[in-house]
């Protein structure tokens, strides 16, 4: 979660994209929604894996893979609710912004759902998570 926390950071530094509305509220807003949980509930996902256990292998990845899923799904929460409520002004004339918002973060959180969760699990079954080495048969 530190590491989100410090990607998050990163991400203002490096491509900060100010709300359309002026005010603090709108400002604070878009640094949490769209940056501060976006990226550190990323952090979150072993607490999602914990109680598939450990000692099966097939639960073990299973675990990873739902994990890794449901942190993105949350993240896409986030910047569903980041869209309709900060950055609706962008939706096309006479369509609701939240609707655009759920299509819109849709396009590109639902592929990358899909391949976290598939790229974890292949991850987890080559290395173990904690030690980073190769993964030991169980």
């Amino acid at each position: 979660m530190g590491a989100g926390l410090v990607f998050s950071g990163l991400q203002i530094v490096m491509g900060w994209y100010p709300p359309p509305a002026n005010t603090w509220w709108a400002f604070i807003l878009c640094v949490l929604l769209d940056y501060v949980i976006a990226f550190t509930i990323i952090g979150a996902a072993p607490l999602f894996a914990k109680p598939f256990g450990r000692k099966n292998q097939i639960m073990r990845l299973t675990g990873y893979g739902v994990g890794a899923v449901i942190v993105c799904v949350l993240r896409y929460v986030s910047s569903v609710l980041s869209g309709g409520i900060l950055w609706g002004s962008y939706a096309p004339e006479g369509m609701n912004p939240w609707v655009y918002s759920l299509v819109y973060n849709a396009g590109y959180m639902l592929p990358n759902a899909i391949l976290t969760g598939i790229f974890a699990v292949l991850l987890c079954k080559a290395l173990d998570p904690h030690t980073l080495r190769p993964m030991k048969k169980v």
